[in-house]
Parts: structure tokens; C-alpha cells; sequence
């Protein structure tokens, strides 16, 4: 979807992060924002926040690129739009906003969305339960 590789202006083009290590941190990015410009219903996010396996394992550790797909894309991006959801949109978006902006031009990390997202622990507790941050 054009949404989703435009996204990737943002989530790996200004933000970059290590593809191997933490894909979710582009794809399932991107993936949710479609899901702003494209609603999603509440029962496919909980239906993929159902699937089994966490979000945040490295390239190695899918069994497949189906399985790859489905928990980065399709769960890292319900687990993003449950977060955005938990937060409220207005504060989660700005929180972005500032992860952005503090990591414009870097190699980012699942602890920096998590200092992003610190005043936010209702989005902290969906993305960790997801398996998209560490504990």
C-alpha cells in the first residue's frame, strides 16, 4: 500500500533502525500508519494482537517470511494502533512526533520508543505485552 511505503520516510528513512535486529521498528511502523490513514477494526487488532509470538524477535528467530509478516507487520502494527488506542490518539502522536524528532538521522532502539512513550504507560503496556519492548 502507497501509505505504508510513504510511512517509511519516517520509520527507516529519518528514524533508521537495524533491520535484522528490529524490523518491527520500520515495518510494523509503517503498517500502523495505514492503519490511522485506513481504520482497522477493533476485532482485527485484537484478532492479530491473538496470534501467537512476540513482535520484537530478530530476523533469525521467524520460522518463516509468513510467519515474519504476520507477527511484525500485522501484530507490530495492531500492537501500535491497541497502544494508540490505550494512550488516547492526540498524546500517542505527539509522542511519535518527539521520538522523531530525538532520533531524526540515528540507528533508533526499542528503548528509545520506550523513552518516547515513558508518560504513556497504558501504550507501554500493550506494545510489552505485544513482545514489541522489552520488559
Amino acid at each position: 500500500m502507497l501509505v505504508h511505503e510513504v510511512a517509511h520516510m519516517w520509520s527507516y528513512g529519518m528514524v533508521g533502525d537495524s533491520h535484522f535486529r528490529d524490523p518491527r521498528l520500520d515495518e510494523a511502523f509503517a503498517t500502523h500508519a495505514e492503519s490511522v490513514a485506513f481504520p482497522v477494526s477493533e476485532d482485527a487488532v485484537a484478532q492479530a494482537l491473538g496470534t501467537p509470538g512476540e513482535v520484537g524477535a530478530a530476523i533469525d528467530r521467524f520460522d518463516s517470511a509468513a510467519d515474519h509478516s504476520r507477527r511484525v507487520y500485522r501484530t507490530g502494527g495492531a500492537a501500535l494502533v491497541a497502544a494508540r488506542e490505550a494512550a488516547g490518539a492526540e498524546a500517542f502522536d505527539a509522542a511519535l512526533r518527539c521520538y522523531v524528532s530525538a532520533n531524526a538521522w540515528t540507528i533508533a532502539t526499542p528503548d528509545d520508543v520506550s523513552r518516547a512513550l515513558e508518560e504513556l504507560p497504558a501504550a507501554l503496556d500493550v506494545l510489552t505485552e505485544a513482545g514489541a519492548l522489552d520488559e
